[in-house]
């Protein structure tokens, strides 16, 4: 901005700092010569008065984030990392701690394969085929809510998963069949419908909480699945994007009816007393409603 001031400008604001500041933004030079690097300050020009001028105006925010990150670094909390690796907050210091090395010996995660999660059109075939985890395909945009409901089902057991993404919009691979979503199970076994995966993935890895508790199980299905069902207006297309606001013929839903739906579920949300629909649990209840109250 100061390039595009006249002359006249320019001495008057040497002179009257104040009106200067207000047309541009100042840097303590100790701060650039100290932080960045030659080609960093060879973005900026100096000032008699021991401040830099940035010449761009673009350049100045990721600058300044680049600076204040730097500032700020020595005051970022260190507690975890004594706790982790026995260091005392005295002791800490930038020999304490820990390399990549140290990190990657301490959880042993080259011994563990990673998942697959990969878009399905860059493959002629199933790139999962054979593979020893259960493997999910799901809508690549995140826009299916259905897919969503598998997803946080998979998340919610801590289970171990491979990922195909679909394009259900530009063209599906050639090798895939059905809709989105679908899991193929370790037995090479193809399941689709959201909540019979949910109720299946709930079935088959019994290790982490139940999503279908047994002394509650009644009151899961009846406000997740069947509530859902009774009070969403049928015929409606169910994209996370204007989810319900719409027919499948592309037609707007009528006013009313979706008011109606809005109340309903108003209602059945006031009911509920936890953070979760049936209490303290997460259950298979969140699971069918949450992708559609995002």
């Amino acid at each position: 901005l100061y390039s595009h001031l006249s002359l006249q400008e320019r001495k008057r604001n040497r002179t009257q700092k104040l009106n200067y500041y207000t047309r541009s933004y100042i840097i303590p030079r100790e701060m650039l010569d100290q932080q960045s690097s030659p080609s960093y300050r060879s973005l900026f020009f100096s000032k008699a008065d021991n401040t830099i001028i940035p010449k761009k105006a673009s350049i100045l925010l990721p600058v300044m984030l680049v600076l204040l990150f730097k500032d700020v670094s020595s005051l970022l909390p260190t507690r975890p990392l004594h706790r982790r690796f026995g260091a005392t907050k005295s002791a800490l210091s930038a020999s304490s701690i820990p390399s990549w090395k140290d990190l990657v010996f301490a959880t042993k995660c080259e011994e563990h394969e990673l998942p697959i999660a990969v878009d399905g059109r860059s493959y002629s075939s199933d790139p999962c085929d054979g593979n020893k985890r259960p493997t999910l395909y799901r809508e690549r945009h995140g826009w299916c809510p259905y897919s969503e409901r598998v997803w946080l089902a998979l998340e919610a057991k801590g289970i171990e998963y491979d990922t195909i993404y679909i394009d259900n919009i530009y063209g599906r691979p050639s090798w895939y069949g059905g809709n989105t979503p679908q899991m193929k199970w370790e037995d090479g076994k193809v399941q689709s419908e959201s909540m019979d995966l949910v109720r299946e993935i709930d079935r088959r890895y019994e290790g982490a909480a139940s999503l279908y508790p047994d002394d509650i199980q009644n009151e899961v299905i009846n406000k997740g699945e069947r509530a859902f069902k009774s009070i969403f207006p049928k015929r409606s297309r169910p994209s996370s994007r204007a989810a319900f606001l719409f027919r499948s013929d592309g037609s707007p839903l009528w006013k009313n009816e979706f008011e109606k739906t809005l109340k309903e579920t108003d209602a059945l949300l006031s009911e509920i007393e936890g953070p979760f629909f049936c209490g303290n649990r997460f259950t298979s209840a969140d699971i069918a409603w949450a992708p559609f109250l995002e």
